[in-house]
């Protein structure tokens, strides 16, 4: 998972700050594009609808992948927000396509970042494709949720930081969907802070961010995604956070977290029970997964024993379902050869695009390849004689 942040004071934050003293706020907003793009190292821009690239020649590929990732955020946007584009221009939006920002080290946050006072998105243009794409679908993410906020004439600091964050990162799953680590350990939400790392920076930790991903999304699961404009029209009437959230959920903020928090109670009951009776676990698995909704700690390990289950029972079917889920937390080669074994029995084309993925998985991961590549081989042959 790769980190982001909103509003923290880093080295760009106090570069852009320390300008606006100097300089006045109203000769920055005049010149804004030009002292950014000095400070990014940018040479070449383009417009894209409401808003505009900044990035360095030659990157014009990256710059394509956001282009052609727009749609689907600028779609994900209507279902959420539905705010209307010529309002959105208003922001003069711009985004920053570079190396990372020069006072942040690889250890600490250095993802991107959506500075509201400068309307400025940064993105560090040293990731992945999917990777840049989660990242551009975040910090817009941060943008609409903002833009959404100040709609409703609510003060933007009213609304948590952890929802805030919980809903950059729900949004950008939704749009370019990336892998997640499990939380090990969890802590009151409304007691999550920005932490100073080794290396003299500030953000929150790996941990802190699946809790508010895992929070916001337990709420849409629970409710609908209309719970997060919910929650700020609530937050208007009640005239503070707390009491709209508890209003709308019936939940206390004060225990919230321990929802997410490992059972290992509950799981080692699981493992009893699948010993004496298949049957019994899997309804109780089911039902437990039912609660929770897609992202609990516990996720993984269920999909892993109700999967191997069905595999020994023979329905390929169910077992290629529910393993599949399990690709959102465990994605090594490892997970692609045993899904492509799964889907040999039931989907023979889904059964070689697996195996071609375990191969480019080893690759990324530095595997052994040649173990892979003979599996791909040996699927290959497998699928031809049948």
């Amino acid at each position: 998972m790769i980190k982001k942040k909103i509003f923290w004071i880093s080295g760009i934050t106090l570069s852009v700050l320390a300008i606006c003293l100097v300089s006045g706020w109203v000769l920055v907003k005049q010149n804004k594009d030009t002292l950014l793009s000095i400070y990014f190292d940018t040479d070449q821009e383009k417009n894209m609808g409401f808003f505009t690239v900044h990035y360095q020649k030659g990157d014009e590929a990256l710059v394509k992948r956001l282009e052609d990732s727009w749609p689907e955020i600028a779609a994900q946007q209507e279902r959420w927000f539905n705010q209307a584009e010529l309002e959105l221009a208003k922001a003069d939006l711009d985004i920053y396509l570079s190396n990372e920002i020069k006072e942040v080290d690889t250890s600490s946050d250095e993802g991107s970042l959506y500075l509201k006072m400068s309307e400025m998105i940064h993105l560090n243009k040293n990731y992945t494709n999917s990777q840049l794409e989660n990242l551009f679908s975040h910090e817009m993410a941060h943008f609409y949720f903002v833009k959404y906020i100040e709609d409703l004439k609510v003060d933007v600091d009213d609304i948590p930081n952890w929802v805030h964050e919980g809903v950059a990162m729900s949004f950008a799953q939704r749009v370019f969907p990336e892998h997640i680590e499990q939380i090990a350990e969890v802590q009151p939400l409304m007691e999550l802070e920005v932490m100073e790392t080794e290396d003299g920076h500030k953000g929150y930790t790996e941990d802190n961010y699946l809790q508010m991903l895992y929070a916001i999304e337990y709420l849409i699961y629970k409710h609908d995604e209309n719970i997060i404009t919910d929650l700020v029209s609530e937050t208007k009437k009640e005239k503070g956070f707390t009491s709209a959230f508890t209003k709308l959920t019936s939940l206390d903020l004060d225990t919230y977290h321990e929802i997410f928090e490992t059972n290992m109670e509950d799981i080692s009951g699981f493992e009893n029970l699948m010993l004496v009776d298949e049957a019994e676990a899997e309804k109780q698995m089911l039902l437990y997964m039912e609660e929770r909704g897609e992202y609990f700690n516990e996720a993984s390990l269920l999909y892993t024993y109700l999967g191997n289950m069905y595999v020994n029972q023979e329905r390929y079917s169910e077992a290629l379902e529910i393993l599949e889920r399990q690709l959102l937390y465990h994605f090594d080669p490892t997970m692609y050869k045993h899904l492509s074994e799964v889907a040999f029995h039931v989907d023979k084309e889904k059964s070689l695009a697996y195996a071609k993925e375990a191969v480019e998985s080893a690759r990324r991961n530095e595997w052994n390849v040649e173990a892979f590549e003979q599996f791909l081989k040996e699927q290959e042959a497998l699928l031809q004689n049948n």
